[in-house]
């Protein structure tokens, strides 16, 4: 549990942001992430290595993934989409599966807005 509750009003949440981020999402931009088919990629805060390894995998759906340092100081790898979550102990071929697997499944699958 990375302690966040649901936002008050989903109606005017922000826009999804993708990449790597330096800070923890806010509940509503996660749940704007979610809700529009993004996966997010946690690590540990202050793992250089592992937040490295997970925006190479991201790179491969720049609309689909957010890399963020966990709010939590739990160590390890979290992967969470639109009703899934999953735990590891380090970046491999199996984080890379749940991104290919279930980014765009949400009730809404536009993801980020591209780069111009």
């Amino acid at each position: 549990d990375l302690g966040y509750e649901l936002p008050d009003d989903t109606a005017s949440l922000p826009e999804p942001v993708c990449g790597v981020l330096t800070e923890p999402p806010t509940a509503s931009q996660l749940y704007a992430d979610l809700q529009s088919g993004v996966v997010v990629l946690w690590h540990a805060p202050g793992d250089e290595a592992a937040s490295a390894a997970l925006a190479e995998l991201a790179a491969e759906f720049p609309e689909h993934a957010a890399v963020s340092p966990r709010p939590d100081d739990a160590a390890g790898i979290l992967a969470t989409s639109w009703d899934r979550r999953k735990a590891y102990d380090e970046v491999g071929a199996e984080v890379g599966d749940f991104l290919r697997t279930y980014r765009a499944r949400a009730p809404q699958t536009g993801g980020c807005p591209a780069d111009e």
